[in-house]
């Protein structure tokens, strides 16, 4: 491999790695959004039944009234949607993680090819301190 080789595909490697930490930080964001949204509507559920519905009703009557009450309904509705959505955005975290740690241990494999001659120990520390990508051990 020539120099101008060389120093294209560390840039490129660099490049897909930095993407691809970028995109498993938004992936954490999203999935703890979507935790918060599906923990907001859980509560929303349980005070309405037990404000809603427990104080209004007798003990024989909870299922009828949880499953003729149209808020309730929708409310239930929301709670399985969020949970999915939520699950959805779990595994796109799982897949983000998965590629990242993937880049992230052929970057290693390969970095006596990638920087050979440079520093690296400082390209492992500027990489820990601007991305926190930890390139000092798989």
């Amino acid at each position: 491999m020539s120099s101008r080789e060389k120093s294209f595909y560390a840039e490129f490697m660099t490049n897909a790695l930095v993407k691809a930490k970028e995109k498993e930080k938004r992936a954490y964001r999203l999935i703890q959004r979507a935790g918060w949204m599906h923990l907001a509507v859980l509560w929303a559920a349980v005070f309405y039944m037990a404000f809603g519905i427990f104080m209004q009703y007798h003990s024989s009557f909870y299922i009828t009234a949880i499953l003729h009450d149209p808020v309730m309904i929708i409310l239930i509705f929301l709670t399985v949607i969020t949970f999915k959505y939520a699950d959805m955005k779990k595994k796109q975290l799982d897949k983000a993680e998965k590629n990242t740690d993937r880049l992230r241990t052929e970057v290693i494999d390969r970095s006596s090819e990638i920087w050979a001659g440079e520093n690296r120990e400082r390209i492992y520390a500027e990489f820990l301190e601007k991305y926190n990508i930890n390139l000092y051990h798989k």
